[in-house]
């Protein structure tokens, strides 16, 4: 059966805009069942770049991000590698990223989990922009369950709260936090404009106090907004459109000596 976890079961994909008017659907969360306390796992990620896509994509890291539940502050232990990167997509393709590594369980309660949260990351192939895919892969031992809660992982999609704004003449700073472990993206565009941008925080990182800083903006202008973070679920949240304008540039004379 399960006992090396060499079958996990896709249990979520998710859809992710990784640069305007490019959107990547991929597995985001994988579950084995029956799992020993420890031994190797394996399991397969299939990606897709939608055929309405505006531009290819180039995926060229993994990394094991982190690990959870931690009662008493201390996590499972867990490696996770691939050999199939760098991979590329153009609009409508497909591929797969197998990761395979070691897993040890802890206990909480009266069940073993172990959690790993992957970031796959990349680059979209016209802009450049830098995009991270979020990966979850849940193990856990004989008679769990399917609750996210007995998994010791947070119910729903992260709450956003205390959102603020320091804008300049061509940057905005956006913070906020979330009562949950969540990875955070910025989405804007000046009044007028069809497509949004993004600006995100540093890739794939857990954190419940987000910062992202909004650069390249024209002084004087309109624009809107809206936040997005997804917990290590993979359930996502976000906010109404907002708006702000920047000010006027400053400008600095010259300080003639006499």
């Amino acid at each position: 059966g399960d006992a090396t976890c060499d079958a996990m079961a896709v249990e979520e994909r998710s859809a992710e805009t990784v640069a305007p008017g490019t959107t990547v659907n991929h597995d985001s969360a994988l579950r084995c069942t029956n799992a020993p306390s420890s031994g190797v796992y394996t399991f397969t990620v299939a990606i897709e770049n939608l055929a309405t896509s505006e531009a290819g994509i180039v995926i060229d890291r993994l990394r094991l991000t982190h690990t959870t539940p931690r009662p008493g502050g201390q996590g499972p232990e867990a490696t996770g590698s691939t050999t199939d990167l760098p991979l590329s997509l153009a609009p409508g393709a497909s591929g797969e990223v197998t990761v395979s590594g070691t897993y040890t369980l802890v206990t909480t309660g009266v069940r073993q989990h172990a959690n790993l949260h992957f970031c796959l990351s990349g680059t979209a192939a016209e802009s450049g922009e830098p995009f991270a895919l979020g990966v979850n892969a849940f193990i856990s031992g004989g008679g769990s369950d399917d609750d996210a809660q007995a998994r010791g992982m947070p119910a729903g999609p992260p709450a956003i709260a205390d959102v603020q704004l320091d804008v300049r003449a061509a940057r905005a700073t956006v913070t906020w936090s979330t009562d949950q472990p969540a990875s955070g993206v910025v989405f804007y565009r000046a009044e007028g404009d069809d497509e949004d941008r993004t600006a995100r925080g540093e890739l794939c990182a857990a954190t419940q106090q987000h910062q992202v800083e909004i650069g390249g903006l024209d002084p004087t202008t309109a624009y809107t907004f809206s936040i997005s973070s997804r917990g290590i679920t993979g359930a996502a949240a976000a906010t109404a459109r907002a708006s702000f304008v920047t000010p006027r540039a400053q400008v600095f004379l010259p300080v003639l000596q006499p």
